[in-house]
């Protein structure tokens, strides 16, 4: 290196002899020029005599500010660097030196020696490969192939002893120690990876373990168990997106050789991830897996039942009913297969064959709300109101989630009902209704009203006045009660009570003559 070095010094002489020797130019930038590179030869000479590393590297670096364009400067400022232990602004260097100049050999010795020194044999001989072919039979690079060579056997040889002790070792925790200190050896010895990543899955240290065997999986470790195993991880962890590519990795792999178990694993993840689409409505994407899913298990019910309730989702009701009816035929004991199929039948405005579904429920499990309501909803549809009030009666009693929307569907069927006695004159049924409607909203007041009017047309009147009492008693503020109760106490003889209610509607209602006109009738009994 170093008689390398006087001959690249007596070329950077005769350059500097050469740049005196150019004629004088009026251009000052190129004066300027010249006269920067001259003491860049200056300050690249001192550094080059100077036996103090820390002055090499000044020197140099000042060089290199008044020409930045010199390969052999940075080539010497790197060794500088080397021999200060600086590695990598050692490579940085050299390498700066070879973007300048791609040819210059001292640059590609400089950079292997650093490598091999760092212990990185693999760019190490790549830097000696191309010196090599620059310089064929160069001793220097000769030498440093033979080094990391020799390297590379005892390095394998510890390896392969340290390997085969961590394969006999009993326990996890000793596994872990050898596959880490090969690691320490070889960074890139993928089976140390995938051994220490079941060792850390033994032991349920799952985050270690998936980065060990995604570091396996990136060096291309030979071992198709990988993607079972991390899928393993995936699954426990609710990764299902990653764990259902790592098991159809891992099946593409084996092929034949996945079995059983895998297609479980599968379809068990393809259903989890439907399910999931399915609850955030993303129905399409559910429906593919819930397929994915029957390829596997072609006679799963649960299966059909789940993609017919995202068809259902998504409004296509004959593809819904379709998978209903594959569900049914796999499990027909299962009721609610039998009401989802009775939904679709009603989205499809089949109502009979609803009601038919629905009530097969009823007679094989019984009081089952979903079914008697749903049931209850399609009788509605066909008119048969009696059948549907029976319907919502027995739901409306039953605790489940349907008795709230049950019993709003009560009150506007006895609304639309005590409305067509009235319409008739069949006032006892009317009343029957009301009756039924306070059972349903006792703190309704208008429904009291209501009722206590129907009883004034039935000449109940003692029953009038206690509706009256009722609707005052929960707040109802409406003239017409005090009316109303004012004629029944009359008919009941009870006038100083009446005189308080058409009292009470002066007050509202000062202008209206009618009610002075009862209230002296009132006052003329009361003195007779």
């Amino acid at each position: 290196l170093e008689e390398n070095f006087r001959q690249l010094l007596k070329q950077l002489e005769n350059q500097y002899l050469h740049l005196m020797s150019l004629p004088f130019s009026t251009s000052v930038e190129e004066k300027e020029q010249r006269e920067r590179q001259a003491e860049a030869l200056v300050w690249y000479r001192r550094g080059y005599q100077t036996q103090e590393v820390d002055q090499k590297i000044d020197y140099y670096s000042r060089s290199l500010e008044l020409d930045p364009m010199n390969p052999a400067v940075y080539n010497n400022r790197g060794l500088a660097y080397y021999l200060k232990g600086h590695y990598d602004l050692a490579i940085q260097d050299c390498s700066k030196a070879l973007s300048l100049d791609p040819f210059y050999l001292q640059a590609y010795l400089c950079r292997a020696q650093v490598y091999y020194h760092q212990g990185q044999s693999k760019e190490a001989l790549q830097d000696c490969k191309k010196g090599l072919e620059l310089s064929p039979g160069d001793p220097e690079f000769t030498k440093i192939v033979h080094l990391i060579e020799q390297r590379g056997k005892k390095l394998t040889e510890r390896i392969q002893a340290i390997f085969q002790t961590a394969q006999q070792a009993e326990h996890e925790e000793q596994q872990i120690i050898h596959y880490t200190e090969l690691l320490q050896l070889d960074p890139n010895f993928s089976d140390a990876y995938y051994y220490r990543a079941r060792a850390y899955q033994t032991k349920g240290l799952i985050h270690q373990a998936l980065l060990d065997y995604t570091h396996a999986v990136r060096l291309h470790a030979p071992y198709p168990e990988i993607f079972y195993y991390r899928g393993l991880l995936y699954e426990q962890k609710g990764d299902e997106e990653r764990a259902i590519k790592d098991f159809e990795r891992f099946k593409q792999l084996k092929d034949k050789e996945a079995g059983e178990v895998i297609n479980q694993k599968l379809t068990h993840l393809y259903r989890n991830r439907g399910w999931n689409y399915l609850q955030r409505g993303q129905n399409q994407e559910a429906i593919e897996d819930f397929a994915k899913a029957l390829e596997l298990l072609a006679n799963e019910a649960t299966l059909y039942s789940l993609r017919g309730q995202a068809y259902h989702q998504m409004q296509n009701y004959q593809k819904a009913l379709d998978d209903y009816n594959q569900a049914i035929h796999f499990n027909p004991s299962e009721a609610d297969f039998f009401c989802r199929r009775g939904s679709a039948l009603a989205s499809l405005q089949n109502y009979p064959q609803a009601i038919l579904d629905y009530s097969k429920v009823l007679e094989s499990h019984g009081e089952y709300p979903e079914a008697r309501f749903y049931r209850g909803a399609c009788y509605e549809q066909v008119g048969n109101l009696e059948a549907a009030l029976q319907d919502y009666e027995h739901v409306v009693k039953m605790p489940s989630r349907y008795a709230e929307n049950a019993q709003s569907r009560l009150m506007n069927l006895y609304v639309y009902q005590q409305e067509h006695y009235s319409q008739q004159h069949k006032l006892s049924e009317a009343i029957v209704c009301y009756d039924k409607l306070i059972l349903l909203v006792p703190q309704n007041a208008p429904f009291y009203l209501r009722r206590g009017l129907l009883h004034i047309a039935t000449q109940q009147t003692e029953r009038a006045v206690a509706d009256f009492n009722y609707a005052l008693e929960l707040g109802l503020k409406d003239p017409q009660i005090y009316y109303q109760r004012g004629l029944a106490l009359s008919q009941l003889g009870q006038y100083a009570q009446a005189l308080l209610d058409y009292t009470q509607i002066i007050q509202y209602q000062p202008e209206n003559g009618e009610i002075y006109t009862k209230r002296a009738e009132a006052y003329f009994h009361l003195q007779k």
